[in-house]
């Protein structure tokens, strides 16, 4: 299916994409990523679900788990780091599920607090994104707040975890070295 929503922004149906080309581009890209198509083909079934965890500033972030249903083990875990554009994404949908396609358990982070989408408006994303660019302790809190909760999940061999980021994402994965 080519069809593809951007979302009304709020947290039921936080928005996902900067526009209905934007999202229809990413899906179709999606649709054709092999690492995704090869799982599907094998029989693996791949699952996700919101997971909520809170910053010790007592800031509730909003990431979603990605796995395969089919690991009988613990797998390696991995913290995927939104850009500017914050956690609910499309793209970064689409970069967990294909990872995870691969094996691995996959964390969205969320650094922003963002529970609907808001981040794709400029100035909300500047506004909570300035903050954690100038005080990295706080960016690092958020982090360690996201690498604790998936090394909570009993699919998650916590001796074994990763971090990807791209942009914004790729600085906060950087930090985590």
């Amino acid at each position: 299916s080519n069809s593809a929503s951007i979302g009304d922004g709020t947290a039921q149906n936080p928005r996902v994409a900067l526009n209905e080309a934007t999202a229809r581009a990413i899906s179709t890209a999606a649709e054709s990523d092999t690492d995704i198509a090869n799982a599907v083909r094998s029989g693996l079934q791949l699952r996700s679900k919101p997971v909520t965890y809170t910053d010790v500033d007592g800031t509730i972030l909003h990431g979603h788990l990605t796995w395969p249903e089919k690991a009988d083990n613990a797998r390696p875990g991995i913290l995927m780091i939104h850009t500017a554009v914050g956690p609910h994404d499309l793209f970064m949908r689409w970069r967990c599920k294909s990872l995870a396609a691969l094996g691995y358990v996959v964390l969205n982070v969320d650094c922003f607090g963002d529970d609907a989408g808001h981040a794709w408006d400029p100035e909300w994303s500047h506004a909570v994104r300035a903050p954690l660019c100038t005080d990295r302790k706080r960016l690092h809190s958020r982090l360690a707040a996201a690498a604790s909760t998936l090394m909570a999940e009993p699919r998650v061999d916590s001796s074994n975890l990763a971090a990807v980021g791209f942009c914004f994402g790729g600085m906060a994965a950087l930090d985590c070295a």
